[in-house]
């Protein structure tokens, strides 16, 4: 048996029909809200990582040294450089060294290799057109065990101290433990966390509802 439908519950579902693709239109909106917040707060954090490492990158060619931002984690060159001062080194062509210049180098036959080491040339002899250079530390009272340092043996002259900031190397040197790194990558998902937004990470990580509502069919 069929019903007759009355012109205002005809008009009724019209109007309600119309609002429909209004409502779902808004609320698709609302739902890619928190992904995009997530997205544009991983794009921030992204963004920022890769200016710090291209900033590094133009001081590096710059200076014209592979590491031009050194911590100094040994006692060696105390009183001139101390433990946790930060050096901001400057390339130097072999050539261009002299007899009491302070140098940074890397040789395999030191025991802290592959880390640069910085200590003073304390005698410059040349050898069949070889440069030889015998280092000491300040601190130190016999010269370096692994004298003389000449490229043609394996060893690399990376530069020369241009700056040396007292302390602030302790900064890197935390940075470096454990611990540092640790924190590190804590402060990172700290702030992705707070430029994305709590509700936003809820909104997101909330399982959605599959379960589809079926209408009843008047008759």
């Amino acid at each position: 048996m069929f019903t007759e439908q009355t012109p205002e519950r005809t008009l009724k579902k019209t109007v309600t029909n119309n609002r429909n693709p209004v409502n779902k239109i808004n609320k698709t909106k609302n739902s890619n809200q928190p992904k995009k917040e997530i997205i544009d707060a991983a794009i921030i954090i992204l963004v920022t990582l890769l200016i710090s490492q291209l900033l590094y990158q133009v001081l590096a060619i710059t200076l014209g040294i592979p590491f031009p931002i050194l911590y100094v984690s040994s006692p060696s060159m105390t009183p001139t450089i101390n433990i946790g001062d930060l050096v901001i080194a400057k390339n130097i062509k072999p050539s261009q060294i002299k007899e009491g210049d302070i140098i940074i180098f890397k040789t395999q036959r030191s025991t802290v290799y592959p880390y640069p080491i910085i200590h003073r040339v304390i005698k410059k002899v040349t050898i069949d057109n070889t440069l030889y250079l015998y280092t000491k530390g300040d601190n130190n009272l016999i010269q370096d065990p692994w004298n003389p340092i000449s490229e043609k043996r394996g060893d690399e002259i990376i530069g020369e101290p241009l700056f040396i900031i007292p302390k602030i190397g302790y900064a890197a040197m935390f940075l470096q433990s454990p611990i540092g790194k640790a924190i590190s990558i804590l402060y990172i998902i700290l702030s992705f966390i707070y430029l994305a937004g709590t509700e936003n990470l809820k909104k997101f990580l909330k399982p959605k509802n599959k379960n589809n509502k079926k209408g009843t069919k008047e008759t």
